[in-house]
């Protein structure tokens, strides 16, 4: 998938829940000037780093969790979420941000879906759990 991104020139911001697994191929997949944050650690949170590997393209990395934030006021999980749907949920309802779709599976199959996603054996994307075939 790195590849195919690379060949249209790259990205702009990637939105990173993984980590410490995903965090090269995401600045390989990011434009010059691009911007990777930090949200979370799911796939690990340790890894060495070349800092050449960000200064060749100038790249942005930020980090940050809502667990530690407070519920309400400035910088605050209702604040952020405010901010979300006043700033970038349009973007998702016009199409413009897609999700990246790994794999469809039936629900059944949820059990050896989280077991892979423990392994880093899914492939790139989100894996969608089918309820019921559509007509």
């Amino acid at each position: 998938m790195v590849d195919a991104i690379k060949e249209k020139t790259g990205v702009d911001f990637i939105l990173d829940t993984q980590g410490a697994p995903y965090f090269h191929r995401n600045i390989a997949a990011l434009k010059s000037d691009g911007h990777l944050a930090l949200i979370g650690v799911q796939g690990g949170s340790e890894l060495q780093i070349d800092i050449l590997e960000l200064l060749r393209k100038r790249v942005i990395v930020t980090a940050t969790t809502l667990r530690s934030r407070r519920v309400y006021g400035a910088h605050s999980k209702s604040h952020i979420v405010r901010q979300v749907k006043s700033d970038l949920w349009q973007y998702v309802v016009s199409g413009k941000i897609l999700p990246v779709i790994g794999a469809v599976r039936p629900i059944r199959d949820a059990p050896a879906v989280h077991f892979e996603h423990t392994k880093t054996e899914l492939p790139p994307g989100k894996t969608v759990l089918q309820i019921a075939k559509e007509n």
